[in-house]
């Protein structure tokens, strides 16, 4: 079973901002957030009743930082590459996986104007760069420790009780115990979707 957020930031033209997230249980869309409504909205009523209404407005105040950095990196990672204008997107893959209730996999990874920039895997402790321009910021985040941290810490912890949560709460609120696997099952189990952030 996976995981995924998917995260797209939009530079648009004129200097406009947008934002969007949606989350997936294997392959099923559960919650969206854009930078229109500023909500993190659920797509499952039984998702709801998994993670708790607090934990969604957590979840929406954290999205409203995300929404506001996004920004800063598209910008600063326009710089790096000598843009100043034009159409550019950041995009973030956050995916976690279980196998039975064991963790196997999990990554961020980071792409820019649809190109993978750098990724952190679940079970390493650095940043890797995946372009050229990309190593200066693996630099940059390695050293100031806390987005790596950040990033590491809900690989191994929040992403993997989140996804525990959902499983739980889909069978028991689908009423069948192969109806949250289904869609997993179909897409021929775990799939990288690099999502729009």
């Amino acid at each position: 079973h996976s995981l995924d957020v998917l995260i797209t930031g939009l530079n648009e033209l004129g200097g406009t901002h947008r934002f969007f997230m949606l989350a997936k249980l294997d392959g099923l869309e559960l919650a969206s957030y854009s930078s229109d409504t500023r909500e993190l909205k659920p797509l499952k009523e039984w998702a709801v009743q998994a993670v708790g209404v607090r934990y969604l407005r957590k979840k929406t105040e954290e999205f409203r930082l995300y929404e506001a950095i996004s920004r800063v990196v598209t910008h600063r990672w326009m710089a790096q590459h000598n843009q100043t204008g034009g159409i550019h997107t950041l995009q973030l893959h956050v995916n976690c996986v279980l196998d039975g209730d064991t963790p196997v996999r999990g990554h961020f990874r980071f792409a820019f104007d649809g190109q993978d920039f750098l990724v952190l895997e679940r079970n390493q402790s650095t940043w890797v760069p995946l372009a050229p321009g990309a190593l200066n910021e693996t630099l940059y985040w390695d050293a100031g420790h806390s987005w790596t941290l950040f990033a590491k810490e809900f690989l191994q912890e929040e992403c993997v009780a989140t996804l525990r949560s959902l499983l739980r709460g889909g069978t028991e609120a689908l009423g069948r115990k192969g109806e949250s696997e289904q869609p997993a099952a179909r897409a021929g189990g775990n799939r990288r979707l690099m999502m729009e952030l």
